[in-house]
């Protein structure tokens, strides 16, 4: 989901660095992105580049997006999570890595995520609460089986490609709008041809 929503975006801080002039006649905001990877791609921790580019480059904040794991099938690709508290890459699927937070970038963090995927044990609970069952109070239970028959399981939608195409398509033009305020979204699309 980042670097699809990355891809839509309309990058302009080089613009406002080499000719003001022309960015703000345009009614460019200031906006850098760039993708990180992830840490099997890379090899560093995204948290630690990012921690980078914020010391290279002082933004007065960062909005981190990512696929999210949802808590209830019925978030499952419905639901944008907002928050100003960071994030924990992977913490979702038990993969937690380093966070990304005002506390270790030093400036304010905003993220930015649509649930792409849900737990086996939730898509249990779930299940058993719609044919009747009352509150699923043997999650846990149901947890430590799944990981004794095969380790976690995280289901994802068979479209999951398209969700996010299409919900990366929503960040990015939330995120073009919010940054570049003085653009109408007719304007933006005539330079972000994805918009």
């Amino acid at each position: 989901m980042g670097p699809q929503t990355v891809s839509r975006l309309l990058v302009t801080r080089h613009i406002k660095i080499l000719n003001p002039e022309l960015a703000e006649a345009l009614g460019f905001g200031n906006l850098s992105a760039f993708c990180p990877g992830v840490l099997g791609q890379t090899g560093i921790e995204s948290a630690s580049l990012i921690k980078s580019a914020v010391d290279s480059i002082s933004p007065a904040c960062v909005i981190v997006v990512d696929a999210l794991a949802a808590r209830r099938l019925e978030r499952l690709a419905t639901t944008v999570q907002l928050s100003n508290t960071g994030i924990s890459p992977g913490s979702g699927v038990e993969n937690k890595r380093t966070e990304i937070s005002k506390e270790t970038l030093g400036v304010p963090v905003v993220s930015v995520g649509i649930p792409t995927v849900v737990d086996a044990a939730t898509l249990a609970c779930d299940l058993f609460e719609k044919c009747g069952a009352t509150l699923c109070e043997n999650e846990a239970v149901i947890e430590e089986e799944l990981k004794k028959q095969g380790g976690s399981l995280f289901i994802t939608p068979k479209e999951s490609d398209s969700v996010i195409k299409e919900t990366s398509k929503l960040l990015a033009r939330a995120i073009n709008l919010a940054l570049h305020k003085d653009l109408s979204p007719e304007e933006l699309s005539e330079y972000s041809p994805s918009f």
